[in-house]
């Protein structure tokens, strides 16, 4: 990373601004979304984007076999965790003029969250989509993580969209997160092509076990 920051290489992150280097991008806690200046934007809400993302020479994903997410207004695709999360504006203003009308920031949203993410291979960021959807990406600090850590960060990202959706204490008893709604999440996978999930692999393991066990079992309580 710090091969990034010895020369000005400009590129777009997620908030649609231009940064100089990858580094500034992630001091502003901004995900890259390619390389050069912005000058395109992805599908918004669900909508085609005619805006020239087709002409976007997107990087490499970080993982071979990443099944990845798009994040609102962008034109790449990463191998993340991704919440998206509907807010109170009302509430947020009264936040705001009770902290001296300083408005809270998507920076004071992600340090807090980052609190409760508790596997340190993963980071998180964050912006404001044109939505005026809060969007948080919980993604590997490794530039090619495994499949278990992407796997890891996925879990983080349902965990925070659980704590958000079931109203935990532990959560909104963070002024600026109590003025959460909803969260909807989406999180990346890895294809089991050559990359085996240890969840998916446990249940016919189970079944051959218990399968096992009942034709151990059943010429004794046939006799019974």
């Amino acid at each position: 990373m710090q091969d990034a920051c010895k020369r000005a290489r400009p590129v777009c992150g997620h908030n649609g601004e231009t940064y100089n280097t990858v580094c500034e991008a992630y001091s502003d806690r901004v995900a890259v979304d390619y390389q050069g200046r912005c000058h395109a934007v992805g599908a918004v809400a669900e909508f085609a984007s005619d805006s020239g993302c087709d002409m976007i020479p997107c990087p490499a994903l970080s993982t071979t076999g990443c099944i990845p997410v798009t994040p609102p207004g962008a034109c790449c695709p990463l191998c993340a965790g991704m919440l998206q999360i509907l807010w109170n504006k009302e509430q947020m203003k009264v936040f705001a003029k009770l902290n001296r009308k300083q408005p809270v920031t998507v920076h004071d949203i992600l340090r807090i969250l980052r609190l409760h993410i508790s596997v340190p291979q993963c980071d998180i960021f964050g912006y404001l989509s044109i939505d005026s959807e809060i969007v948080i990406l919980i993604v590997p600090v490794d530039q090619q993580p495994t499949p278990l850590q992407i796997e890891a960060c996925s879990m983080e990202a349902e965990k925070i969209d659980s704590l958000i959706n079931y109203g935990s204490p532990t959560l909104v008893s963070h002024v600026p997160l109590s003025a959460f709604l909803t969260s909807e999440v989406s999180i990346s996978t890895i294809r089991s092509t050559g990359y085996p999930s240890s969840s998916p692999s446990c249940l016919p393991i189970f079944l051959c076990l218990a399968l096992g066990l009942v034709l151990i079992l059943a010429p004794g309580i046939a006799k019974a």
